[in-house]
């Protein structure tokens, strides 16, 4: 999420509470300060959000981190109730990891590392840790 009125960028990575902080975000906004632009998806990478936005690049930005493995047990559990064909395979949380660690097809940016998202000149001011939240 990019605020104009506060100069600040939340860089969302998946499986941290983006969602909810988003949400909240949101909902602390008058009707007339938009935090959200065109050209902006939900997990960009901070060097795409720069790009698009090159005004940014000062601003402010924070971000949540997480646990690793809770973000791994979070994404298998979102994928089994998603993707119900899964859940019909059994598959196992075993299986979901060998499956992440070959890069196959259940490896998206959902549990790319944190850093895949951070990959930029421009410093992070912030890491909230999820558990804090």
């Amino acid at each position: 999420m990019i605020s104009f009125k506060y100069k600040c960028v939340f860089i969302a990575v998946p499986k941290t509470g983006t969602r909810a902080i988003s949400r909240f975000l949101r909902s602390t906004a008058r009707e007339d300060e938009s935090t959200l632009y065109k050209g902006y998806r939900s997990h960009m990478r901070l060097g795409k959000i720069i790009g698009k936005f090159p005004e940014t690049e000062d601003w402010y930005k924070f971000s949540v981190v997480r646990n690793p493995w809770d973000r791994l047990v979070s994404e298998y559990s979102y994928l089994l109730r998603v993707r119900p064909g899964l859940r019909k395979e059994k598959l196992t949380f075993r299986e979901f990891l060998l499956e992440c660690k070959g890069h196959g097809k259940l490896y998206t940016n959902h549990i790319k590392p944190h850093v895949f998202f951070y990959n930029h000149r421009s410093p992070i001011d912030r890491f909230i840790r999820f558990e804090n939240l």
